[in-house]
């Protein structure tokens, strides 16, 4: 045991550290360790290359036993006899990659300098990319699974579709669009079980879906005071503009044409909830919708334009190795890895689903070019309207010559006698 007396970094109180058992979070306590008695510093920095060193180490082994279970699910997956292309290229992959982590590890062993985690992934992904040619990953999950997420993607969307020309009637630019599980088939972060990423569970999910409004119209309501600020190119429930509208145009005090304004914008409000209140009917019917014995779970979010640039840009964020463990390790080895709160994430592209105008923006470069639901399902109303904006020709048709009436009588009295 080595005791020694510091003072502590936050409370600025002396305390009793025994620098042979202290943790880094411990040493970190220590108020100014280069001003400690030599002694004590000498005692207090081998303390702390000590454990950075076994941190160091401990990394290293964690992405060692990382690489192992990635290489035994590959082998598992790769059909054919052992001496094929596809195995020779996994066995030179698996030799490569143990390779840079035995480099790494001897890093490790040494000083601190050089060695950063972010490095060292973003090598390994290098060599798992180069094996994305010869296998393939079932991203989307079973055949039944990916037929029953698109039936529920279609009567959504199909619900939502026909609901958008009514939001529009109300808000000019503003659209409808739905994120999250449905739109990507997985389950957000939060939502992991046991540090593994989840698919969309079928039986029990929503729409998340929202009302995009165009930039320059949400900061004119930010004007008004409907948005507040710290939501100026954020998103906001419905129901809470609704009732911050109603105080808008109710607040005394304030220039006529501002009370007409907010008056305005609340009765399109009302105008967006009563749309709402026909897609919650429409929704109920949605095989494995969330509903209690009253309704379904749907409400609007309100979000403007700028919003969903940066959420398309920024992507998903998962814990590295939540989607390998999912058992996608190839397609984690294609996404961006970043750290954020201290914590390596992997930055899964987000995907919006838009009723009727494409969304450019996106994750990745790599990523396809998102459809509008009504491109690939029009509504009625979409077909009608592109019949006849075709220009197409109705064919004249010459109506029958009428038969004399004493002719069909003649037809009938043969018909009862013969």
């Amino acid at each position: 045991m080595y005791e020694i007396t510091a003072t502590h970094a936050k409370t600025g109180i002396p305390f009793t550290i025994d620098l042979d058992t202290a943790s880094l979070a411990q040493l970190a306590d220590v108020a100014n360790p280069g001003k400690l008695p030599d002694a004590h510093k000498r005692k207090y920095f081998a303390r702390k290359q000590q454990l950075e060193k076994q941190g160091r180490i401990g990394l290293v082994q964690a992405h060692q036993e990382r690489l192992k279970r990635i290489m035994e699910s590959l082998l598992k997956r790769a059909v054919g006899p052992e001496d094929d292309e596809v195995h020779k290229a996994l066995k030179a992959k698996q030799l490569e990659l143990i390779t840079i982590l035995n480099d790494w590890l001897v890093k490790a062993e040494g000083n601190a300098k050089g060695f950063d985690e972010l490095t060292l992934v973003n090598q390994l992904r290098g060599p798992l990319q180069g094996l994305k040619a010869s296998l393939t990953e079932n991203v989307s999950g079973s055949g039944e699974h990916m037929q029953s997420l698109k039936r529920a993607r279609n009567q959504v969307g199909d619900a939502l579709s026909r609901a958008e020309s009514g939001i529009r009637a109300f808000v000019k630019g503003a659209s409808i669009s739905y994120r999250g599980s449905l739109a990507t088939g997985w389950r957000n972060a939060k939502k992991s079980s046991g540090g593994v990423a989840q698919r969309i569970n079928l039986l029990q999910f929503d729409s998340d879906a929202f009302v995009e409004i165009p930039a320059a119209t949400w900061e004119q309501w930010r004007q008004l005071g409907i948005v507040t600020e710290m939501q100026s190119k954020g998103k906001m429930d419905l129901s809470e503009l609704i009732t911050r509208a109603n105080s808008a145009k109710n607040a005394g005090g304030q220039p006529a044409e501002k009370t007409a304004a907010s008056k305005r914008v609340h009765e399109q409000l009302l105008g967006i909830e009563e749309v709402e209140k026909r897609i919650r009917g429409a929704m109920w019917t949605v095989k494995g919708y969330k509903k209690d014995e009253a309704q379904a779970d749907f409400s609007f979010v309100l979000q403007s334009s700028d919003k969903t640039k940066r959420e398309l840009k920024s992507g998903n964020l998962y814990p590295l190795e939540e989607i390998e463990k999912a058992g996608l390790p190839l397609t984690e080895a294609d996404l961006d890895v970043i750290y954020e709160e201290g914590v390596l994430k992997v930055k899964m592209p987000e995907r919006h689903v838009r009723m009727s105008d494409g969304v450019p923006e996106k994750t990745y470069d790599w990523v396809p070019d998102s459809a509008s639901h009504t491109s690939e399902r029009p509504t009625e109303a979409m077909l009608i309207k592109t019949y006849f904006e075709a220009g197409k020709q109705l064919r004249h048709v010459t109506p029958p010559t009428p038969r004399p009436l004493t002719d069909h009588l003649n037809a009938i009295v043969d018909l009862l006698i013969g």
